[in-house]
């Protein structure tokens, strides 16, 4: 299922929820126009609340207020993970592969590639099921598990536009091993593509402009927010 080729964007600058995830749906909608493989990483540096695309959710009932994503799953909560958005083409084995096996084969990835940072995990093996309960406190299917603690340590979410995928995920490791260029985020990458390349300032700031765009039009409005997916 490797990639013949992948855009990589570790992103190093902070920025409020809204623009993150504005963020990674301006990489989705490049990889359906232009057929080009992304991930970016990035960290967080204080608390923030993402969502899953199918939820309601009461300005009042979390602080801080919570940020919808374009994908599913249930409600994240940032602040000691590192966040990762995968962003397949359409005709790519990983697009075209059933959500269950691509979620599994990033996830094993991602084992491997902790695993030689000294870093072990298992995978939960139960039935998927969906739950109410956050994220980090309600594992499914192929979620990466601490065998020392049994505490879930690695989950995602997928939206298939188009025939183009993204999967956003987030992983909460130890301080030495958070960041966006430690050891195993290389091998990680490295198992997804064959061949690797940075994306340069200019196309950052490409996408930083239509991140900006989808920030004021969708992700930081409440109407987004608070009152769920638009139908239609």
């Amino acid at each position: 299922m490797q990639l013949e080729k992948i855009n990589v964007w570790r992103d190093e600058a902070f920025r409020e929820a809204s623009l993150e995830m504005a963020l990674d749906h301006a990489l989705l909608d490049h990889c359906i126009q232009e057929g080009e493989a992304i991930a970016r990483l990035y960290a967080w540096n204080v608390p923030a609340i993402t969502v899953g695309y199918f939820q309601k959710v009461d300005e009042e009932a979390k602080n801080p207020s919570p940020v919808r994503r374009c994908t599913g799953g249930g409600l994240v909560e940032h602040g000691e993970d590192i966040t990762f958005a995968l962003i397949f083409p359409s005709g790519s084995a990983a697009a075209n592969a059933p959500s269950s096996t691509r979620y599994r084969w990033i996830h094993m990835e991602l084992s491997a590639a902790l695993k030689r940072s000294g870093f072990e995990t298992t995978r939960h093996e139960d039935a998927f099921q969906n739950g109410e309960r956050p994220c980090f406190q309600h594992a499914v299917s192929e979620d990466l598990i601490d065998p020392a603690t049994g505490i879930k340590i690695c989950g995602g979410a997928q939206r298939r536009s188009k025939g183009a995928v993204i999967h956003q995920g987030s992983i909460r490791l130890p301080k030495s091993l958070r960041r966006i260029f430690a050891p195993w985020t290389e091998c990680f990458i490295n198992a997804l593509s064959a061949r690797q390349s940075p994306l340069n300032e200019e196309e950052k700031a490409n996408f930083m402009t239509q991140a900006t765009r989808l920030q004021s039009e969708r992700y930081g409005t409440k109407s987004w927010n608070q009152r769920g997916p638009e139908k239609g």
